[in-house]
């Protein structure tokens, strides 16, 4: 309220320190209020604005701020402060507007988490409100009031020193007295450093048992935010302050979620009774533990605990890992996001999580059976969903593992006369097998590549799975034949594999191409680190300019995926252009243009390649032609890199074929 009366006389700085006050409260990194647009003028305008105000905030559950600025009058009966609207008369109290009455009003408002009062007037202690009576109110006087006021009840106040000097404050801050400012005996001493001609004072009363700590007018601008351990990620953070705002829109968040702050919230909600209540109580209690299982597999995990491991983990568990972030930071998200994004399989509420940290005690080495590992998923009553995460994750290996590498690379220009074939399971030598066409074409070509899944069936146990198939090939089959259409008999090949396309440039690179294998490798970790999608697009004028294209090519120019934005008219020879630059290679369809390439890579990269790959799969079930399954890939990962060395360093005779 920022009344002017003329008859008591026009005060100059009246308006410009209220609009200054407003402007700080209603800042979110200072005040953090909501608030009340209305400029009311009369007494009725200014009680009917406060009732309102104070009905919003009982609805809210809100902290009332309420400021009285201008003048202010007392009686010779008492010292009660009357606040003087546009139209009060002079010593009128019936024409004032009683500041003490409408506080305590508000004390007894259910839901009203407290007030805080501000009086810059002559006489301004006078609306202090009577204890007695906020005690004797509805609330049996559980809740607190903080009072900020100019001068004592026999003291004018002039030229609006409080709130100028408040102002100057709350923009500049008081160093080390914490993260917000209270209305207490640091700030007094400041603004009374600042003030002359009269006593600034204060008071607080607190009787809510149930109160998220002091009343806070705002936020310490001065307050060195690095010293608060914040340790909620950025899902974290998301999700509360969408929950929160369902329950209380206006409220405060922290400069920093300190794990105390986390605490505070969780014990105020303690006997939550709404749902938005239980709402924000449920996801509070979640992050902390999110917070403690961090603490718990850092200290498992030790020195094996990097961005790579976690990232890897992420990728095992199927969690979208946040590309800008790395270290701890990464860890916290990753758990968030698994405890309060992932979809439930079986139901149980920490699944994902359960499913994250079994994944990362696997990459970072460490045992199933780890003590602190075990009492974790103990203390949570989650010991066989762990158990079944290990045993989840060690089937998803021994599938990883097992894969069949099908290579057509003696085809020169058409069809190759032999296919060869290579049964990989971990670390063992692989076995080898070779099959001869009935004819090179590519009906002859499929039915031996049936022929050497059949071979590979027979060399595993019954226990043992193939679902990956290697297929290598040189550009020219790349560019028009998708191998997982190939008819092998009774299903096309990509029904029941996951069919990752591979260039046969890489196994055994000619002398032209150098070491493009290690090159590969510095690529793919740079990939890793990226924080956006790592795939550059080439457009068809790039294409046009061959000199240009081949010096950049040559000088690293592309540091990760390349991508071809269109369908060439010569695409086997821009595949053979492309390839030995990068282990990553996207271009369309032929028969899929207009689709919309890098918005597909940037929604779905964290799933490929065998998010790419399922993607083929549906394509060929159901005959769906979204975004995804029109992008054609040649893709070469540390795995099948390490392969490529094996097969270039190999130093026994000649391969032996195994039956």
């Amino acid at each position: 309220m920022a009344a002017q009366n003329e008859t008591a006389g026009h005060l100059s700085s009246l308006d410009s320190a209220a609009d200054d006050l407003r402007t700080r409260l209603a800042n979110p990194a200072i005040g953090a209020c909501a608030p009340n647009d209305a400029r009311p003028g009369t007494k009725a305008e200014i009680e009917q604005a406060v009732r309102t105000a104070i009905e919003t905030a009982g609805k809210r559950r809100a902290v009332l701020v309420l400021a009285f600025l201008g003048h202010g009058f007392t009686t010779d009966q008492d010292s009660h402060l009357y606040y003087m609207a546009a139209d009060s008369r002079v010593a009128s109290p019936a024409s004032g507007v009683d500041v003490a009455r409408l506080v305590t009003e508000a004390a007894g408002e259910p839901g009203v988490a407290g007030i805080i009062l501000l009086i810059d007037t002559c006489h301004a202690a006078g609306g202090v409100p009577d204890v007695h009576r906020i005690t004797g109110g509805a609330g049996g006087g559980r809740t607190q009031v903080a009072v900020l006021f100019a001068s004592t009840a026999d003291q004018p106040a002039y030229g609006m020193q409080l709130t100028t000097s408040l102002n100057v404050v709350l923009r500049d801050g008081i160093a080390g007295v914490g993260p917000r400012l209270h209305l207490d005996h640091d700030l007094v001493t400041r603004l009374r450093d600042r003030i002359v001609g009269q006593a600034v004072g204060s008071l607080n009363y607190d009787a809510n048992p149930y109160a998220m700590g002091e009343l806070w007018l705002a936020r310490n601008t001065a307050h060195q935010a690095e010293t608060v351990t914040d340790v909620v990620g950025p899902t974290g953070q998301e999700q509360l302050r969408t929950t929160v705002s369902v329950w209380r829109p206006d409220y405060a968040f922290p400069e920093r979620w300190s794990e105390s702050a986390l605490n505070e919230l969780a014990e105020y909600l303690a006997g939550a009774s709404t749902p938005a209540e239980q709402m924000v109580l449920r996801q509070v209690r979640t992050i902390l533990d999110c917070v403690h299982t961090a603490a718990v597999l850092t200290d498992i995990s030790g020195s094996s605990l990097t961005t790579e491991s976690l990232r890897t983990a992420a990728r095992l568990s199927k969690i979208e890992p946040n590309r800008t972030l790395s270290g701890t930071a990464l860890l916290r998200d990753l758990l968030e996001r698994a405890a309060l994004r992932q979809t439930r399989i079986r139901g149980h509420r920490l699944e994902a999580v359960v499913r994250f940290v079994a994944a990362l005690a696997i990459v970072t080495s460490n045992g199933e059976a780890d003590p602190g590992l075990r009492a974790w998923a103990a203390d949570r009553q989650m010991t066989t969903e762990l158990n079944d995460a290990f045993a989840v994750l060690a089937a998803a290996r021994q599938v990883a593992n097992t894969r069949l590498v099908v290579s057509l690379a003696n085809a020169l220009t058409g069809w190759p006369e032999q296919v060869e074939a290579w049964l990989r399971q971990g670390q063992q030598l692989p076995d080898y097998h070779r099959e001869t066409c009935e004819r090179p074409d590519r009906p002859g070509v499929e039915a031996a590549i049936g022929a050497v899944i059949r071979w590979a069936h027979g060399r595993l146990t019954g226990v043992e799975t193939l679902e990956h198939i290697d297929v290598v090939a040189p550009a020219h089959l790349l560019a028009s034949w998708y191998p997982e259409e190939a008819d092998i008999g009774a299903y096309l090949l990509g029904v029941h594999h996951l069919v990752t396309p591979r260039w046969s440039g890489r196994l055994g690179p000619s002398p032209a191409y150098g070491d493009i294998n290690h090159a590969a490798r510095t690529i793919l970790v740079r990939m890793a680190a990226a924080e956006r999608t790592p795939v550059d697009w080439i457009t068809a004028a790039e294409l046009a300019d061959p000199g240009t294209l081949k010096r950049r090519l040559k000088t690293g120019g592309f540091g990760g995926a390349i991508g071809v934005n269109h369908v060439p008219d010569d695409l086997p020879d821009v595949l053979d252009l492309l390839l030995p630059h990068s282990p990553v290679l996207l271009w369309p369809r032929q028969d899929s243009r207009g689709a919309p390439l890098s918005a597909t890579a940037d929604q779905h990269w964290h799933t490929w390649p065998d998010g790419l790959l399922l993607a083929y799969r549906h394509r060929l079930s159901d005959g769906t032609t979204d975004p995804e399954s029109c992008l054609r890939t040649v893709w070469h990962d540390e795995q099948w890199l390490e392969f490529c060395h094996w097969f270039e360093t190999r130093n026994f005779g000649p391969l032996e074929e195994k039956p």
